[in-house]
């Protein structure tokens, strides 16, 4: 009986968890603006900001009564730089895991999140002067995103708005020193 209690608990808690990850979830899409550059890069080096887009899907869930809930996207996002008429394009799918607390309820709700980026590189190049030349960067750009927004009941759609800022751990292309830093400027649906 003992042996058989135990896997009977186990499937009781998951079944409780599943309900309640199916009560409380959603599913929405996001689009922006990235405005991208490199920090921590030499200071002889000059570069300006490329702007980019991000637009992905994200999925929240809650486990818990307290409005602290986990988000997991999936976006396609341009970052690089620009200097003179070279443009370094680096584009990636990019899978943050974050932890999101909201603040209220009721038609407009405030939150602020923050968590761990992983982006895989689709492309990276240098392009101008009628030139391409392919960069060698790592397979992986690992680093932190922080934002802020609110979700704004309209009728029957939730819509959100905000900022994020995240940077990257490790340089951006190998053997040369400069990190992936970017703003971004943020709006979604929940469908």
């Amino acid at each position: 009986m003992k042996k058989l209690l135990l896997p009977l608990l186990i499937a009781a808690m998951a079944l409780c968890t599943t309900q309640a990850v199916q009560a409380q979830s959603n599913i929405g899409f996001r689009t922006g603006l990235n405005f991208a550059t490199f920090v921590d890069r030499p200071s002889n080096t000059s570069v300006d900001s490329r702007t980019g887009l991000l637009v992905g899907t994200y999925f929240n869930f809650k486990l818990v009564s307290i409005p602290v809930w986990i988000q997991t996207e999936g976006l396609y996002t341009q970052k690089g730089v620009e200097s003179g008429d070279a443009t370094l394009k680096m584009d990636y799918l990019e899978v943050p895991v974050l932890v999101k607390v909201n603040f209220g309820s009721g038609r407009f709700q405030p939150h602020v999140y923050g968590g761990p980026y992983f982006g895989f590189p689709i492309n990276s190049k240098i392009t101008g002067n009628n030139l391409t030349l392919q960069v060698n960067n790592p397979e992986t750009d690992i680093g932190v995103v922080l934002g802020a927004g609110t979700d704004i009941t309209v009728g029957l759609t939730k819509i959100n708005i905000g900022a994020r800022y995240s940077f990257g751990r490790d340089d951006a292309i190998q053997d040369t020193p400069g990190k992936n830093s970017v703003i971004s400027i943020v709006t979604g649906v929940v469908l």
